[in-house]
This record gives structure tokens, C-alpha cells and sequence, in this order.
């Protein structure tokens, strides 16, 4: 009969360390599929916001166009949505070579809008180019961010044509 009682004892312990290294497996598992959802979660987050900041690069360049046709000249540059016109104070030229890039990160302020003024400076590099082509304007909106280590782009193009005199 002791016997027994000693077998059962130690059968007790191994069924105890199996039984939590199941859980501890589950576990794991739950923790890494949660860890992998915040990492995809904060990847979206950020492509959603590189589409909007390309698009409104595309949306100025319309602006400053419908303002006036004339003053928009070809080149690259960094657009603030803080003006009426097509000015050096909005439109920083970075030059006519067409690859180039920004290197100024936007900021962000406290109401989630972005610009060059003030605010926390974000991981978002944005570049318009403008190119003429006859008588259209060949807009290319260049947003540039970093991931995990990993350079990201996105870029978003439009044309333009003089329809109204």
C-alpha cells in the first residue's frame, strides 16, 4: 500500500509540470499573437497616415494651381497648407533636379495636424514635385518614413491641365 501511495505522489508531479507547460505554451502563443497585432496595428496606422500627407501634397499643388497657374514653376518642394498662394513661405523650392528628396521632417502638432512649424518632429519626409509637361502639370506627392528599421515610400501622382484661361 505504500508503495502505491509513493507512485501516485510522483505521478502527481509530473502530471503538475506537464499541466503547466501546456499553459505556459498557450500562453506564449497568446502573447506573441498579441505582441505581432500592436506591431501590424502600428504599421497600418502609419500607412494611413502617409496616404493622407500624400494626398494633401497632391491637393495643394490643385490649390496653389486654381490660385494661380503662372506662379507654379517646376521643381521639388516642401508645401505647408498655411498659405492662400504659391509663396516661398509655403512653398519651400528645394531645387529643379527632380530626385531630390526632403530632408526635413514634418511636425505634428497638439490638434494631429502637420507641417514644418512647430510641433513634435515625426518620422514623415514629404516632397512634391512639379513637372510641366506641354501644356499639364505632372504633380508627384513623395512621402517617406521609416519602420522597424526599414525604409518605407509611398508616392502618389497627378496631372493637371489648363481647362480655364
Amino acid at each position: 500500500m505504500r508503495q502505491d501511495s509513493k507512485k501516485r505522489s510522483g505521478n502527481i508531479l509530473i502530471e503538475t509540470i506537464v499541466g503547466l507547460s501546456i499553459v505556459l505554451i498557450a500562453m506564449i502563443g497568446i502573447i506573441s499573437l498579441v505582441t505581432r497585432a500592436f506591431s501590424l496595428n502600428s504599421d497600418v496606422s502609419a500607412r494611413f497616415v502617409v496616404a493622407n500627407l500624400a494626398t494633401e501634397g497632391i491637393e495643394l499643388t490643385k490649390y496653389y494651381l486654381d490660385q494661380n497657374w503662372d506662379a507654379v514653376t517646376p521643381g521639388v518642394y516642401e508645401f505647408t497648407y498655411k498659405c492662400d498662394t504659391f509663396s516661398p513661405l509655403c512653398a519651400i523650392n528645394l531645387g529643379t533636379d527632380l530626385s531630390l528628396r526632403s530632408t526635413r521632417p514634418l511636425n505634428a502638432d497638439v490638434n494631429g495636424m502637420y507641417s514644418y512649424d512647430g510641433g513634435t518632429p515625426t518620422q514623415y519626409l514629404r516632397s512634391v514635385v512639379i513637372d510641366w509637361s506641354g501644356g499639364s502639370v505632372e504633380v508627384a506627392s513623395v512621402v517617406t518614413w521609416t519602420f522597424k528599421g526599414q525604409k518605407n515610400e509611398i508616392q502618389l501622382s497627378d496631372k493637371f491641365f489648363r481647362w480655364h484661361q
